[in-house]
């Protein structure tokens, strides 16, 4: 079935399938292709990368493929904890994930979580591998958000700017939830335009991913002697993901309409706000004590 996705300012519009290609009775989803591309094209720059933080190729391909599948059931399962009344009648849609329903949060800690216990079982350092899987991921992120564009869903309130979107599924959704938006302080227009929250996300997650990258490529990792060089210290590129992707996360979830909710609040956002915070404390730690420690080493020559 397909549906036109409009963005009237522009003059643009796009007739759009959820499936890319059928074999027989099978359908495949242009929503897992792309999820595999941006996988497979995070996959490829952390392979590069891998040399530069110490790591064998072989360890980061055990890793990756751990982290990828606990990613997938962490996104997953985040999304159904908090939309559980839309699965408790029909307990099987749970794992129709081609239809979309997965949370970004929850596919970044179960991939983190289960890489974690991965490294400690095998006894690899664990920021090395954090540090170089980061701008892998955040590219995939970028890649994997325009599953989202596929499936015209990650959109938020009315918006009258260029990038504004509009659909007859957009409109019938709008519609539906209009009452529940209006207890939460939210007017909405259904046949208005609409923030394409997934595009800006992954705009976002694709300056980060340059960022990063150049970060990387122009750096000494874990190294305290003089360089012309960046001189990074294990874990720095985790946090500065982190901090990326969770400005933007915060922000943009304040413009969705579907965010996942506890009460009043946005899971998403409030997550986004603790992990910043923490990120951040953490990097003024970090430096400070890399201070302090160069500073003894000039002490005692």
């Amino acid at each position: 079935m397909k549906e036109i996705l409009s963005f009237p300012k522009p003059g643009l519009a796009f007739n759009l399938s959820r499936v890319a290609f059928s074999i027989g009775s099978f359908n495949i989803y242009w929503y897992g292709v792309i999820i595999a591309v941006g996988f497979i094209l995070g996959f490829f720059y952390v392979s590069c990368v891998s040399k530069k933080f110490g790591l064998e190729t072989s360890d980061i391909i055990d890793v990756i493929a751990y982290s990828f599948f606990g990613g997938i059931i962490g996104a997953r399962a985040y999304y159904i904890i908090f939309n559980f009344d839309l699965y408790k009648k029909n307990i099987l849609d749970v794992f129709k994930i081609w239809e979309g329903g997965i949370a970004i949060y929850g596919g970044i800690i179960g991939s983190f979580l289960v890489g974690i216990i991965f490294l400690k079982k095998r006894k690899i350092k664990i920021l090395p591998v954090t540090d170089a899987i980061v701008g892998g991921l955040i590219l995939g992120q970028a890649i994997g958000r325009w599953g989202n564009f596929v499936n015209i869903e990650a959109f938020g309130s009315n918006t009258d700017n260029i990038f504004g979107m509009t659909s007859v599924s957009i409109q019938s959704y709008l519609l539906k939830i209009a009452p529940k938006l209006l207890k939460q302080n939210i007017v909405i227009d259904p046949t208005g335009n609409v923030h394409p929250c997934f595009f800006y996300e992954s705009v976002w997650c694709l300056l980060g991913f340059i960022i990063i990258a150049l970060i990387t490529f122009n750096s000494d990792y874990n190294n305290l002697k003089k360089s012309k060089k960046i001189n990074l210290c294990p874990g720095i590129l985790t946090l500065i993901y982190f901090i990326w992707y969770s400005c933007a996360r915060f922000v943009i979830e304040g413009l969705r309409v579907d965010s996942l909710m506890l009460g009043n609040i946005r899971i998403s956002q409030l997550l986004s706000l603790v992990i910043l915070v923490a990120c951040l404390i953490l990097l003024v730690l970090i430096y400070i004590k890399k201070y302090l420690y160069k500073n003894n080493l000039e002490e005692g020559k």
